[in-house]
Order: C-alpha cells, then sequence, then structure tokens
C-alpha cells in the first residue's frame, strides 16, 4: 500500500499501518520468502515487524482491511460497534476475481507467496483510488 502511495503521489497523506489479531511473535520480521518476492517487486518490507491489532488503531482507521474471514470476524469481534463499518476484506475491493480471501501460503513454497503478493498487489493497486479520492 507504502509502495503505490508513493508512486500515485499521495504517500504523504494517507497514513498505513499493519498489525494481526493473532501475533504470535511480536516485533519479528516477515517471512522470509515474501520479503524475496518483495523486494523482487521494489517493495521494501526491512521496516515491517509483527504487532498485534489495538481497539484504538481500529477507532483512529479509515479502512480496515482482513485478508481472510477469520481475520475479519476477530476484528469485528473487537471493534467498537459504530466504527465496524470500516471492515472489508481486501479482496472485495477487486472485482472480477473468483477468491474472497486471500490465501495463506505460508506451508507452501515461493510461488505461493508470489501468487499471494501478485493477488494483494491487484487488490490494493484497485482500491488506490477510491482511498485518494477521500482524501
Amino acid at each position: 500500500m507504502r509502495h503505490h502511495l508513493q508512486i500515485a503521489g499521495r504517500a504523504g497523506s494517507v497514513k498505513v499501518s499493519s498489525a494481526g489479531t493473532m501475533a504470535s511473535r511480536p516485533g519479528s520480521r516477515p517471512d522470509l520468502r515474501v520479503q524475496k518476492v518483495a523486494e523482487a517487486a521494489g517493495v521494501n518490507l526491512r521496516r515491517i515487524r509483527a504487532s498485534r491489532v489495538a481497539e484504538k488503531e481500529l477507532v483512529r482507521s479509515d479502512y480496515i482491511l482482513a485478508m481472510d474471514n477469520t481475520n475479519l470476524q476477530n476484528l469485528m469481534d473487537i471493534c467498537p460497534p459504530e466504527h465496524q463499518r470500516k471492515i472489508s476484506l481486501l479482496l472485495s475491493h477487486l472485482s472480477g476475481h473468483a477468491l474472497d480471501e486471500v490465501p495463506d501460503p505460508y506451508y507452501g513454497s515461493v510461488e505461493g507467496f508470489e501468487k499471494v503478493f501478485q493477488l494483494i498487489d491487484a487488490a490494493v493497486v484497485a482500491l488506490i483510488p477510491h482511498i485518494a479520492s477521500q482524501k
């Protein structure tokens, strides 16, 4: 998201953060396979560290994007009702795609990470114009 916002000239107007609903190893870096895939696409993940989402982040955010239905439900469970409208599945912003959820590539090969990266990238690209129009 940061990468595409920078390309669109909107990096300074949108704050992006990433957190999980089940960060089992807070402070750890992303899987080496995704780092490799992202680096090949020109996206630097070196500053990314695992953290668990907090209610205050849900309140102050304009968009809360979940990768799958489990995370969507976990977010709904901890989010105050008046802010739940901000939560959506990332792939719901990618029209014409058969998947609703981002598949988890963790137990597969680097090729699975490449496919997931491309899928997330396409969804982010589709979402950027909407985000930019709101700011």
